[in-house]
């Protein structure tokens, strides 16, 4: 028993060491975010930031689509089958790609239909879907996730954040054209997936196979949670999409791009604690139905309550905040920000969820709620 107990006990600590990882390399981006941020939309001005993050919605859109839903599986998948989880994070890997290379062709129609004759946009669009290909190297992650080794993924994260920072305010001072703008997101996607790669091979991780045969089981299991992230990235990308094909010019977006974007200031808090819990959760349904209840529970309180105490936050201080953050010319965006910041962060109790569809083979219903 007292072993049982020393055991328990060495995991939470593992779970709690994670966590801290994943919160502070997302503390230490969001810091240096602010500040390059700050220069990058006080050059861009709301019009031109519009259009940035106009061309972000288009990709983003399709994200949903290349990650085919795997994430929430395959951790699932190598904690349970661990003698194959080269197969299964190789063949992911590939599927991922393939989903990549058909998203990009689609991107490209998707903007020769809505902006005509906008070469700029579709420079940018292009340009933006290289982070598709590269997006498909995250499944690595997944593993570390298992492992509770975060640790290596956050100091990775560490290195690039520098990098791009410098890139930023370079082609600032430079005063660069719109299209160098879309590169940065490339820049960071690229650099993290090659840094993840080399330090995949370095920590000895499993060797990485492609299996046709799993592909079509692992589309099946993953399905509803394809189906559940194209209906959010609908819900999440429509808005700024619709403002960019129905106003005069872009400055809404860059608007209500700065709203979403201090509402979603907190997210990697919620999404780390749902990180970090998720691989103890699964292990915890083997264990014993008692504890698998307490860390859902858990879980679900703790991202709730701290939804809550940052909604309050903003709408205190929300004016505040944006000239603080973006400067005087964006001030437009305080009435969707009070909006915005009190549905965003209860998202996150879904992507909770999510964890015990997965526990519990409910992954059909995933999409019915998102419907």
């Amino acid at each position: 028993m007292e072993l049982i107990k020393k055991i328990s006990n060495i995991k939470e600590s593992k779970v709690a060491r994670n966590s801290i990882w994943i919160i502070s390399e997302k503390i230490f981006q969001m810091i240096i975010s602010l500040f390059v941020n700050r220069i990058v939309a006080e050059y861009l001005q709301p019009e031109n930031y519009g259009t940035l993050n106009y061309v972000i919605s288009l990709v983003t859109f399709f994200t949903s689509l290349c990650t085919l839903g795997l994430d929430a599986i395959i951790i699932n998948e190598i904690i349970n089958k661990k003698e194959k989880q080269g197969e299964i994070l190789g063949t992911s890997i590939c599927m991922r790609l393939i989903s990549s290379f058909i998203s990009t062709i689609l991107i490209t129609v998707v903007v020769l239909f809505l902006k005509p004759g906008n070469d700029t946009i579709l420079v940018m669009a292009i340009l933006q879907s290289l982070c598709l290909f590269f997006h498909a190297f995250d499944s690595l992650n997944i593993w570390y996730q298992s492992k509770l080794k975060s640790k290596y993924t956050s100091i990775i994260a560490f290195i690039v954040y520098i990098i791009v920072a410098v890139y930023k305010v370079y082609i600032v001072i430079a005063q660069k054209s719109l299209e160098w703008f879309a590169l940065y997101n490339v820049l960071t996607v690229f650099l993290t997936s090659m840094i993840t790669l080399y330090m995949y091979n370095k920590q000895k991780g499993p060797k990485l196979k492609v299996n046709k045969k799993i592909m079509g089981p692992l589309l099946k299991k993953s399905y509803p949670f394809i189906l559940s992230g194209l209906m959010i990235a609908i819900y999440g990308q429509t808005d700024k999409i619709m403002l960019g094909s129905l106003m005069p010019d872009m400055t809404g977006v860059g608007l209500y791009s700065v709203a979403i974007t201090i509402t979603n200031l907190w997210s990697f808090i919620p999404s780390a604690i749902v990180t970090s819990f998720r691989p103890t959760i699964i292990t915890a349904k083997l264990e014993s139905k008692e504890k698998y209840i307490k860390r859902l529970k858990q879980l679900y309180s703790i991202i709730l309550w701290v939804n809550i105490a940052y909604a309050l936050f903003i709408t205190i201080f929300a004016k505040l905040i944006i000239n603080l953050l973006y400067g005087e010319a964006y001030i437009g965006a305080k009435i969707p920000l009070l909006l915005a910041v009190w549905s965003g962060g209860f998202s996150y109790i879904g992507v909770a969820r999510d964890i015990w569809f997965v526990s519990e083979g409910y992954q059909k219903y995933s999409t019915w709620i998102s419907l």
